[in-house]
């Protein structure tokens, strides 16, 4: 019982974190895309894309967001401040490592976007594990 129901957690985790990073590529595409940026997707996508990735998984991991046995309102919550903490951590990064200069229009869309994609796709998550 207590191996099936560690790896069980262990592939929720993986999932969740799979379908983070594909909602935080999502924004990025999107929002490349927009900006008819996609002719050097790699290059641009690194710059823009690590630290987001960077800063949601810090925030997630610091904050508890991938704790397999937690119910759906738990995740929501804690998936709501990770995503807060980490889009902040993620703006700071752009501006101090990667050298992009900070930009309130920016991080307004950041917020809605990230928003958007990780929430919205650990709200399906939520859903789907409450029905399970």
């Amino acid at each position: 019982m207590r191996v099936q129901l560690r790896a069980r957690s262990q592939g929720s985790v993986g999932l969740l974190a799979l379908g983070d990073v594909l909602a935080l590529m999502a924004f990025l595409v999107v929002g490349l895309a927009n900006h008819d940026r996609t002719s050097d997707l790699l290059t641009e996508g690194a710059r823009i894309g690590v630290p987001f990735v960077i800063g949601w998984f810090a925030a997630a991991i610091a904050l508890d967001a991938f704790a397999p046995q937690q119910g759906r309102r738990a995740l929501m919550l804690r998936s709501t401040l990770a995503w807060a903490v980490g889009i902040a951590i993620a703006l700071v990064l752009r501006n101090t490592v990667f050298g992009s200069q900070f930009s309130l229009v920016f991080a307004v869309i950041a917020y809605v976007f990230t928003g958007l994609f990780l929430l919205g796709w650990r709200g399906v998550y939520a859903f789907l594990l409450a029905r399970s």
